[in-house]
């Protein structure tokens, strides 16, 4: 025969606080870990992006020879944005984008044809594909790994829930 006492008064406490937490902290708590993982995500991405480095090149019109000169690139890099954290439905969704009209091609590789000459490059093009630099699926699979950081913010959620 098995005797045993307990007090459920811990258990009703906790419920009741788990309660307070999903009214109050939980959504600010997904809302600002959203917001973190989204600017990882975007950091990541534009360290990973390549700058076009552009040599000096001539270029004839009417006759005309004008040179262009060499220049540094940053167009892609620079414009990587992430609209800020919101809840839809019962998830949490932020997203990272880039707007440049080449974006896609950088990210996925593309085909050209060898032997076009390219103004704003100043070269003939070569290759016949272009392989691929994956930015934004390798900056996904980094932050993805980088759940560490949100288990502390979770922790000083439910550290500050005991107090």
């Amino acid at each position: 025969m098995w005797n045993f006492e307990t007090n459920f008064k811990d258990i009703v406490d906790f419920h009741v606080k788990m309660g307070d937490l999903e009214r109050r902290d939980y959504p600010d708590f997904l809302r600002r870990a959203t917001n973190f993982l989204s600017s990882e995500m975007q950091n990541r991405v534009k360290k990973l992006t390549p700058i076009g480095n552009y040599r000096e090149y001539d270029v004839v019109k009417n006759a005309q020879v004008r040179t262009v000169a060499a220049r540094m690139g940053g167009t892609l890099k620079r414009n990587w944005r992430k609209v800020p954290a919101k809840r839809i439905g019962n998830s949490w969704q932020s997203i990272v984008y880039n707007q440049t009209k080449y974006a896609i091609y950088v990210e996925d590789g593309h085909r050209q044809k060898p032997g076009r000459f390219v103004p704003a490059i100043g070269k003939k093009l070569v290759k016949s594909y272009v392989e691929p630099r994956l930015m934004m699926e390798i900056a996904a699979r980094q932050t993805s790994d980088n759940f560490d950081v949100l288990d502390k913010m979770m922790g000083k959620v439910l550290n500050a829930m005991d107090k």
